[in-house]
């Protein structure tokens, strides 16, 4: 190692390590306590985190989804699309109306 110059002073200077200085922490703790201190705020984290998730998670299966369906592809054309639809109320059909009789000008610009 001292023939392939690995103990030669750099011709760059020392490296820029930063302050050098130990920080000295402000609590002094076992090992086991410190352990404790983490495990508790990751405790408080994860229940943070949890705040916001729904109580019923367990109903989702219960919404109708069908692994079979996903692998079931039909060939379908614009009949089998609009015979589906069913507006819920006036509102719902007084905008898909829009919707339609806009995408309509639009297409004849």
């Amino acid at each position: 190692m001292h023939d392939a110059g690995w103990f030669d002073k750099s011709p760059n200077g020392p490296p820029d390590v930063g302050d050098l200085i130990p920080v000295v922490p402000t609590q002094l703790q076992s090992g086991k306590d410190w352990t404790a201190v983490v495990q508790r705020k990751q405790q408080e984290l994860v229940d943070e985190r949890c705040k916001n998730i729904p109580d019923n998670i367990d109903a989702i299966n219960e919404t109708g989804y069908d692994p079979e369906s996903l692998a079931e592809v039909k060939i379908v054309d614009k009949t089998y699309l609009t015979a589906k639809f069913k507006a819920k109320n006036r509102r719902d059909l007084s905008i898909s109306l829009q919707t339609m009789l806009q995408q309509k000008n639009l297409n004849n610009l």
